[in-house]
């Protein structure tokens, strides 16, 4: 029992300390100068990282209303686990979509770097060479 308390408050921790990380990043990118694109890709990022992180402190509580289940009706007993096992898929989920998102996010920005640089070579090609290196 302790265990599960020691561990339950660890996850309301963690989750009050993401939270906390996810709205400060979210903030320093609302009042940088970044494009556009970057920006909704923050705020995207934003609300999945905030939603999943929020899950986890609802995780943590529910294992902390686990001691209630030690003599619990039938119908409570799978509704408690029913809601703690959608809990964890909705969170493993939203980690899916946002690696996903956050890949495709940079290889957009790989590509567009990649094609600037390919871009700087061929115009550095028609600069004369001064023939010393």
């Amino acid at each position: 029992m302790f265990v599960s308390i020691l561990m339950a408050v660890g996850l309301v921790a963690a989750a009050t300390v993401l939270v906390r990380a996810h709205r400060r990043t979210w903030k320093a990118i609302q009042s940088a100068d970044v494009p556009p694109e970057r920006r909704q890709f923050g705020q995207r990022q934003f609300r999945r990282r905030t939603t999943a992180s929020t899950l986890m402190g609802l995780i943590g509580v529910a294992v902390l209303a686990s001691p209630i289940m030690h003599n619990p009706n039938l119908a409570r007993y799978w509704l408690y686990w029913a809601g703690l096992l959608i809990l964890v898929m909705s969170m493993s989920l939203l980690a899916l979509v946002d690696a996903v998102d956050t890949l495709r996010y940079f290889r957009t920005v790989h590509s567009s770097l990649l094609a600037k640089h390919t871009s700087d070579s061929s115009n550095s090609d028609d600069l004369p060479s001064s023939g010393a290196y």
